[in-house]
């Protein structure tokens, strides 16, 4: 039987080592990138590329052969620096719209697990809430079209860690708050293989968590990779505090697909 076609929007820093675990399984792989100078590398690795951006329309000589796929797996992030969040909802509709018209038989959606508001319990994805944020109401109003309008599934992935993404790394000045706030992260090796599974078992009109096992406080987990990569770790305002939070349950991904996380514990 003939492999699946695979088109990612947005070969980044995710989709970039999901299109090269897909290719290494036999999928072929079309991958969108808004820089023209990355073409040549998308080609190199065997991955057919398509200048594609969202401004929020999209610009493309070729969107249609793009969306000629089995599997679209939409990875455009809901950046925080964004000064309109509104217009995220706009790129969306605007994939949406095309999505009418394209033979896509599954969709995937990256979502995050912001979306979910500060309980100080665990969440799931069979928890009634109401999204404490403009961002998060726009994310859950964007998921709700993804899952009506193309039956996609939506992947609420936690703080994402891996290569280059170092937890804390990013903190430049202090002091913080929150050391004893536990945090929902994931590492990128148990991204790439969630979303194969959702494509293996052809996933429709679901929603998982995807986050890891254990859920460490900041501090426990800035101090630690601040040790492990030779770098002062971050100031807290109070070592024994903890701000509001949530904690992400992973449960229902684990039944469904029997995975185990590579990556259980980010302290690991």
């Amino acid at each position: 039987m003939a492999h699946k076609t695979v088109s990612i929007m947005g070969c980044g820093w995710l989709g970039l080592p999901l299109a090269e675990h897909l290719l290494r399984s036999h999928y072929k792989v079309k991958g969108s990138t808004t820089t023209p100078a990355k073409i040549p590398l998308l080609q190199k690795k065997g991955i057919e590329p398509y200048l594609i951006s969202c401004d929020p329309q999209i610009s493309a000589l070729d969107i249609d052969s793009f969306l000629e796929t089995d599997v679209l797996f939409v990875n455009i992030p809901f950046r925080k620096n964004l000064a309109e969040p509104n217009f995220y909802r706009q790129q969306m509709e605007a994939i949406l719209l095309n999505l009418e018209i394209a033979p896509v038989a599954q969709v995937i959606f990256a979502s995050s697990t912001s979306v979910y508001p500060q309980t100080n319990s665990a969440v799931s994805e069979d928890t009634d809430f109401i999204p404490a944020t403009e961002r998060a109401q726009i994310l859950r109003e964007i998921e709700e079209r993804f899952v009506s309008e193309s039956s996609a599934t939506i992947i609420r992935f936690g703080g994402l860690y891996g290569p280059d993404r170092i937890p804390g790394a990013h903190i430049k000045a202090g002091p913080i708050e929150g050391a004893q706030t536990p945090v929902n992260l994931i590492h990128r090796d148990d991204c790439v293989n969630i979303i194969c599974e959702v494509i293996q078992l052809d996933c429709r009109g679901e929603i998982f968590n995807a986050c890891a096992d254990e859920h460490p406080t900041r501090k426990e987990l800035y101090d630690h990779w601040a040790q492990k990569t030779g770098r002062l770790p971050p100031v807290f305002s109070d070592p024994q505090k903890a701000t509001s939070y949530k904690i992400v349950s992973n449960e229902k991904l684990k039944r469904r697909f029997s995975y185990s996380y590579q990556h259980p514990n980010p302290l690991e």
